[in-house]
């Protein structure tokens, strides 16, 4: 038992790996105020800029503008990887929301080759204003986050980016900032498959 439980514990470890951060060119915005759009990103429909008050963001050129803006793309996608996506969005502009007022965002996950976008994965979130200090610079930003693990037919010949895409509510202005993402390695199922017949064969060596 104690050596079932030894093994247990040593195929854990092997399979689990550690998660490594990917940098997100300028997804903080901290590159600075500029409009139209920011560095290292485009507008795909729409018109955003990077805004500051008390902290960069991502907003829309004017109030209510809805926008898409798309990554340029930050790094080669890996086979057997899972990526964990993170964002923080909100309110981003003082006196620009009401009370009750509701906004959906939407960030999707994927590759960009020559200009064009494919999504791999995506998630949308919802916030309601609840106090006229809801705002992301009073500490009330919202996070996000969500998962997609590649397989064995990722060749790693695509460049990954993120979309953000604010198109749904009726807060003036929707932001989004900290664009974050992990990628952590995951053992094919072959590789899995053979550290258990591996410890298989040790427990009934050991039995002998």
């Amino acid at each position: 038992m104690k050596l079932t439980h030894t093994l247990a514990a040593l195929t854990a470890t092997t399979l689990a790996g550690s998660a490594a951060t990917i940098v997100v060119p300028n997804g903080d915005f901290e590159a600075g105020v500029e409009n139209p759009i920011a560095t290292n990103w485009d507008d795909t429909s729409g018109n955003a800029r990077s805004f500051n008050q008390s902290g960069i963001r991502l907003i829309g050129d004017a109030a209510s503008s809805d926008f898409v803006a798309t990554h340029d793309g930050f790094s080669a996608i890996a086979a057997n990887t899972q990526y964990t996506i993170g964002f923080d969005y909100g309110n981003a502009a003082s006196g620009a929301g009401t009370v009750g007022q509701t906004g959906t965002w939407t960030v999707e996950f994927g590759t960009i080759t020559g200009g064009t976008f494919t999504q791999l994965a995506t998630t949308s979130v919802n916030h309601t204003i609840v106090t006229a200090a809801d705002i992301f610079f009073n500490g009330s930003e919202q996070t996000g986050s969500f998962v997609f693990t590649t397989d064995g037919t990722f060749t790693g010949g695509e460049t990954l980016s993120i979309r953000a895409n604010n198109g749904t509510g009726g807060i003036s202005f929707m932001g989004f900032d900290n664009f974050t993402v992990d990628g952590t390695a995951v053992p094919e199922p072959s590789s899995t498959a053979l550290l258990g017949l591996g410890g298989l064969a040790l427990i009934l060596r050991r039995r002998k």
